[in-house]
Formats: C-alpha cells, sequence, structure tokens
C-alpha cells in the first residue's frame, strides 16, 4: 500500500495521506516500528505538498494486531488508555514530531453509546494532549459503533459534546451496520450526514476515515477530507480489523475495476463480457464502463481493443486506478454552493443509475459490488438531509 500512496501523490503533486500502523511491522529485528513510519512519511514529504497524518489506531485494546503492540506508545497504554493516557500521548507526540504531521490524531476507543463514560474519557485525553502537543493542531477521535448512527439523539449528543472540545478538528471513523461494504440503511447514512454536518457547525475541521464512493456523498456535509484505501477494510471501518486474528489463512482475491460512472466495481472477467458484446452491438457496453479520466494511465490498458483479462491490468493498477478516480470525483462534487453540489451529486447518481440499466440486459453485473441496490439508499438519504437540513446548509455554505 505504501509504494502505491507514493505513486498517486507523485501524479497529484500534493494530497493526504493517513499512515496505518498496522502497516509497519519490523520485518529486521533491529528497525523499529517508529523508524520505519517516520522513514516513509519522510518520503512522502519529498514528494510535493502533501499532508501526512498518524492515525493511532487503538480502537480495541483487546489483542490488538502484534504490528500495533510493537510501538512504543502502545506498550505504554498497556491495554488500559484511560489509566496511562498521559505517557501514552507524550509517546504519540514523538512518532507524530518524527513524521512532521499536519495535525495530531488523539486515540479513542470505538463506541459502544455516548455515555458519561466516553465523555469522561475523551475529555481526559484532549485535556491531557493540550498538556504535551506543543500547541500543534490537534484532532480528537470519535469511532462509533453502527447503532450509533440509528439514534438521532445520540448523533446530536456527540455534536453538543464536540462544541466544547478545545481541539481544531475531528477525525470521524464509523463502523458500517452488518459489517456490510456498501450500506443498505438510508437512515444510517443521513444520520452520517447530520452527524458531519453539525461537527462543521461547531467551527472544527472534519476529517472522515475508512471510506469508499458511497461516502462521496458526504461532500453535501461538507467534510473536509475522506480518506480511503486498497483492500475493503480500508474502505468501511471495523473495530475487529485490528484485532489478532486466529486465521491467517491467504485468500484468493479478485481483481475488480471501478467504473466511476457507474459507481459500481466489476471483475476482470466481467469486462470480457462487455469487451465481447461490444464487438457484436451497437450499444458499445464496455465504452459505458471506461474511465471518463484520460490522465487515468493505470486503467487505460483495459481499453485499447485487448480482452480485457489478457492485459496487465492487475491488483496494484485497479488499487491505484481506484482511489485516483476517488480523487477526481471528490473534485468534481466540490462545488460553490449547498445546491449546485446536491444537483451535481444526484446529476451522476441518475446518470450511473441508467448505465447500469443498459450494462444488466447484457449480463455486465456484479452482484457483491453493484451499486444498483445503493441507488434508493443514496436518493432518500439525500432527500431526508435536504428536508432536515437543506435550509441551514444553504444558509451557512460559504463559512463551513
Amino acid at each position: 500500500m505504501e509504494s502505491i500512496i507514493e505513486e498517486l501523490l507523485k501524479d497529484f503533486q500534493c494530497g493526504d495521506a493517513m499512515l496505518s500502523p498496522r502497516n509497519f511491522h519490523p520485518k529486521a529485528k533491529h528497525k523499529l516500528p517508529e523508524d520505519k513510519a517516520a522513514e516513509y512519511a519522510a518520503q512522502l514529504h519529498r514528494i510535493g505538498d502533501v499532508n501526512i497524518y498518524f492515525d493511532p489506531q487503538m480502537y480495541t485494546l483487546r489483542t490488538p494486531k502484534s504490528a500495533l503492540q510493537s510501538f512504543r506508545y502502545w506498550s505504554t497504554a498497556n491495554g488500559d488508555l484511560d489509566a496511562r493516557c498521559g505517557d501514552t500521548l507524550t509517546e504519540l507526540m514523538k512518532i507524530n514530531n518524527r513524521c512532521d504531521t499536519s495535525a495530531i490524531i488523539l486515540p479513542s476507543h470505538t463506541a459502544a453509546g455516548i455515555d458519561s463514560d466516553w465523555r469522561k474519557s475523551q475529555q481526559s485525553i484532549i485535556n491531557k494532549a493540550l498538556e504535551v502537543n506543543g500547541g500543534r493542531p490537534t484532532y480528537a477521535t470519535v469511532a462509533l459503533n453502527a447503532d450509533i448512527l440509528r439514534d438521532q439523539s445520540q448523533v446530536d449528543a456527540i455534536v453538543l459534546e464536540v462544541e466544547n472540545w478545545d481541539v481544531d478538528g475531528v477525525y470521524i471513523v464509523c463502523e458500517h451496520p452488518n459489517k456490510t461494504y456498501l450500506t443498505d440503511e438510508p437512515l444510517w447514512l443521513l444520520n452520517y450526514l447530520v452527524l458531519i454536518a453539525g461537527l462543521k457547525r461547531t467551527g472544527k475541521k472534519v476529517m472522515a476515515g475508512y471510506g469508499s464512493h458511497q461516502m462521496l456523498i458526504l461532500g453535501l456535509a461538507k467534510c473536509d477530507v475522506m480518506f480511503s484505501g486498497s483492500f475493503l477494510n480500508v474502505r468501511r471501518f471495523e473495530t475487529s480489523t485490528f484485532e489478532e486474528q486466529d486465521n491467517n489463512s491467504p485468500s484468493r482475491r479478485a481483481v475488480w475495476y471501478y467504473a466511476p460512472k457507474t459507481f459500481s466495481e466489476f471483475k476482470i472477467q466481467t469486462l470480457d463480457l462487455a469487451w465481447q458484446a461490444q464487438q457484436q452491438s451497437s450499444v458499445r457496453p464496455l465504452a459505458m464502463l471506461q474511465t471518463p479520466y484520460p490522465d487515468d494511465r493505470y486503467a487505460l490498458p483495459l481499453f485499447r481493443g485487448a480482452r480485457p483479462t489478457s492485459t496487465n491490468y492487475g491488483e496494484s493498477e485497479s488499487f491505484k486506478h481506484y482511489l485516483f478516480c476517488l480523487n477526481k470525483q471528490t473534485a468534481e462534487l466540490t462545488r460553490e454552493t449547498y445546491d449546485e453540489t446536491l444537483a451535481a451529486y444526484r446529476s451522476q447518481l441518475q446518470v450511473a443509475e441508467q448505465l447500469i440499466d443498459v450494462l444488466d440486459k447484457f449480463g455486465i453485473h456484479d452482484r457483491d459490488r453493484n451499486f444498483a441496490n445503493s441507488f434508493p439508499v443514496a436518493y432518500q438519504a439525500l432527500s431526508s438531509f435536504d428536508q432536515f437540513m437543506g435550509f441551514v446548509m444553504r444558509q451557512e455554505w460559504n463559512r463551513l
């Protein structure tokens, strides 16, 4: 993943990168994970205007991955962040300084509910951070299980609490309902939008972690940054990802192609169907799937006339193409007004829905990552958000 980020940032010459400590397990015993993270951060800084952040990933202290435990801030916490908060944060500040991060992201466990224990823990972490952060920009982490975003009262409680925090911003990560990649719950998606809009209205910056193309909708709530990644476990947040797993047997992975005009992903074998249908039909289904970005060099081999599975498009190209497109789509949906943003997103959804209807007639779809079932969810969340928050967003858009 590190080389993928580096190549993409070289293409963009700017951007935001989130360092994941579970990726820095030292293979050589003489090299500490802190050293590896600092060396990698230095490589990224040399590229250009890159904002680097370090996610502590202390979402669970129960049986954490060994890569996480190898960091000094983790071993300092020793399973109890609240009791050893000061010393843990001191170690965390050291690694942020070594990586020259743009802001410090504070640790937090995944909340099962917004109660007094959560409030006390968050405030204690923030208070200790203010003592050791040297005046650097600081973001509090709000990590939520799926049930919290099903309950508007808890969403409102988070906003009220955050309003009083002495931090520059919030880094928010939310578990998906039923551990799905593309959520099928419009209420969950609506409340995610409402939460981010509410946090923005407190005057703080908001960064969302572990996002996918379904979360492009967060732009409507004026989310500042969304982080995504290669595998599904960095496109959706799941606390168990950070725990040591008993089953370490390798799994067979398919190579996927993200067609941004459809908001859907397709296996390369499915693209072969589109390629053959294009030879026999005037509808040109393969052209419907083609990347709309001429500078997307990662996916171009798929559309030069050869059968897709015969090209050199592999897993690395798949990841780079996905993140490249996500960056482009984010820019397309960044508009001057709330109404322009709403209209742009609705327009893209409508085009995507029409394309998927045509492709489906040729059998060109992959159920696991087809956006067809996600269109109603997106439309419902959009309409509800516009009813509940539209007036406020129109009035405050330029100051958020």
